[in-house]
């Protein structure tokens, strides 16, 4: 279980938790931000999406980091997400 799923049961503060992690960056919240998105956050959060993308584009990570943001990009997009779609 992810740090947001396992502390935050509220969908609300789930997403809160989010944002924070993504304003906070480093790599160390890219799984928690991840699993967020495929538990159903991207539905909410266009924002995020867009983030990890850009971080994957442009930001300084590793080659694991880099996989797991394309991973999760690909499930995202074959559910329909137009945001993740456009970041591959």
């Amino acid at each position: 279980m992810t740090l947001c799923r396992r502390y935050l049961k509220d969908e609300d503060l789930r997403h809160i938790a989010a944002l924070h992690l993504m304003k906070i960056g480093g790599r160390e919240n890219l799984g928690p931000l991840i699993d967020y998105l495929l538990a159903g956050g991207a539905a909410r959060n266009r924002e995020i999406v867009t983030a990890l993308g850009n971080t994957m584009q442009h930001g300084n990570i590793g080659g694991a980091a880099r996989s797991a943001i394309v991973k999760c990009m690909k499930t995202l997009a074959a559910r329909g997400d137009e945001e993740a779609a456009a970041v591959l």
